[in-house]
């Protein structure tokens, strides 16, 4: 998706002749990390939204994002998926009038947006649909009146208090060896984590990465090992079939 103040269009706005005045198109052509694709923005200033229409490309599916400006919801459809998805419009967004400024003043047919850094974002999605929609615009209802809507909540990352480290704890190779001058092989350290006094008790954050997706769970220690991390299987309950990775580190839950 497209979230620039000053963007690169292929051609000129083309306007409805009913209300030309305050509904714009722009085609831009964009080149993300080697593949070429256009993505298409409405702008519709009587009621403050604007629609990005996103085509497949890299690791994204197809998608329409609407941003209304007058509530700071953000509506992300995706037709393959029959469903969309609730968030407010990112902080980095311009306002509306410096989007359109920037779409209007870059309109040669040669001219590309060159995006080379992809941005990742911890978010997940809430398990029950929004079932009050007045707090949506009229707008944003229609947008996705036929399907549900999911709300997204950021995940915060993890944070762990303050840790004690104990004294050194000598390992040997040979636990029965009584000779005075065994030379012992290595040191280990006993590391105790914090998790405050709110009730929170030390377990793992794990995600499974796969080729679009970075999955996140919270995870409980396991009770007869709870210095090592869970499995999937031990976490969800599911296995991971696929070539996935799997990796945790120790989170207060």
């Amino acid at each position: 998706m497209l979230l620039l103040s000053a963007m690169s269009v292929q051609t000129g706005p083309v306007c409805r002749c009913e209300d030309k005045d305050t509904y714009k198109e722009f085609l831009v052509n964009i080149n993300e990390r080697g593949v070429g694709f256009t993505q298409k923005v409405e702008v519709d200033e009587d009621n403050n939204v604007v629609i990005f229409h996103v085509p497949t490309h890299n690791q994204v599916i197809n998608n329409q994002v609407m941003m209304d400006y007058t509530t700071n919801h953000q509506m992300t459809f995706f037709p393959d998926k029959r469903a969309c998805l609730l968030a407010t419009i990112p902080r980095e967004m311009p306002p509306l009038q410096k989007l359109v400024q920037g779409l209007q003043n870059f309109q040669s047919p040669r001219s590309r947006l060159m995006k080379n850094k992809v941005e990742e974002t911890y978010v997940r999605v809430l398990p029950e649909p929004l079932l009050d929609r007045t707090v949506l615009s009229d707008k944003m209802a229609q947008f996705c009146a036929r399907y549900p809507v999911y709300r997204l909540e950021a995940i915060p990352m993890p944070v762990i208090g303050p840790f004690v480290v104990d004294s050194p704890v000598v390992q040997t190779s040979d636990e029965n060896s009584t000779s005075d001058n065994h030379v012992p092989d290595k040191e280990s350290r006993i590391v105790v984590y914090d998790c405050g006094s709110n009730g929170e008790q030390l377990g793992w954050r794990c995600e499974e990465q796969t080729s679009g997706c970075i999955y996140v769970y919270e995870c409980e220690a396991v009770d007869d090992r709870p210095w090592q991390e869970p499995t999937k299987f031990e976490c969800t309950n599911q296995h991971l079939f696929t070539g996935a990775g799997w990796e945790c580190t120790p989170s207060c839950v």
